[in-house]
């Protein structure tokens, strides 16, 4: 990562520091964060941190938990333990580490919720990212799936602890599959780019162990005219509010 850049989230309530080319947060990031309803004395993890802009989010939003985010690329790690540092947070942790090897530490069945991006895609589906920052990120190993990625991310969930993923609404299906058993009481969350068009990601959160069903929600409808973020939007995006449910 040769250029970095330095931006603004939350209108500028976090600086972030990020690859010019690859790998890069946004919008995806910020929603999930907002997604989160954790309470005073509970703790998160954040699988998949990238430059830490969920666990920033979260740690910021609410000061009373703990948050943990783990990444697999050491050079984001790096970064998002930069960017800790420089917005002067003290209850976020930031760790090098592989969801299939974690270290010993950071124990099963301990966390009240665990949060991810997680990869979209199989690497035998569609055409690979010449990034390979961009394509770790978003891709699968070709020995692990999705499935495998969440049945090993849900061990980390505490029973009755909440799990919340992000997800492109057009295989939402697949996130299903891969969640469907483990979690029960689930919600689904549609983000409307605006009134009219298909919904493009999901938040789909749910709990260990609980036996409910499934929830559509309302969710939020991103963009108003004209071509700026609707007024529910900008609560989250530049206020750093939470999601109404």
């Amino acid at each position: 990562m040769s250029e970095i850049t330095d931006d603004a989230f939350w209108g500028g309530k976090l600086q972030v520091l990020q690859p010019k080319k690859g790998y890069r947060a946004a919008m995806d990031a910020v929603i999930l964060a907002a997604a989160v309803e954790a309470l005073p004395g509970q703790s998160v993890l954040d699988i998949g941190a990238g430059v830490g802009v969920v666990s920033l989010c979260l740690a910021r939003r609410l000061p009373a938990i703990k948050v943990m985010g783990i990444e697999l690329q050491s050079s984001l790690a790096d970064l998002a333990a930069e960017n800790v540092a420089r917005n002067r947070l003290d209850n976020v942790e930031i760790c090098a580490a592989d969801l299939f090897d974690m270290p010993k530490e950071i124990e099963r069945n301990s966390f009240d919720w665990v949060v991810t991006n997680p990869p979209y895609y199989d690497r035998d589906r569609g055409r690979p990212s010449p990034n390979e920052s961009r394509l770790n990120a978003h891709m699968h190993s070709q020995e692990r799936g999705l499935k495998e990625w969440m049945d090993a991310a849900l061990k980390f969930v505490r029973p009755l602890g909440q799990f919340a993923a992000i997800f492109p609404a057009e295989d939402l299906h697949r996130l299903m599959e891969a969640l469907s058993g483990p979690l029960g009481d689930l919600k689904i969350f549609p983000l409307w780019p605006g009134e009219g068009k298909p919904a493009r990601r999901v938040v789909v959160i749910g709990k260990k162990g609980a036996k409910g069903g499934v929830t559509l929600l309302p969710g939020l409808e991103l963009h108003a005219p004209p071509r700026r973020y609707s007024e529910a939007a900008e609560r989250v995006l530049r206020d750093g509010k939470a999601l109404v449910f």
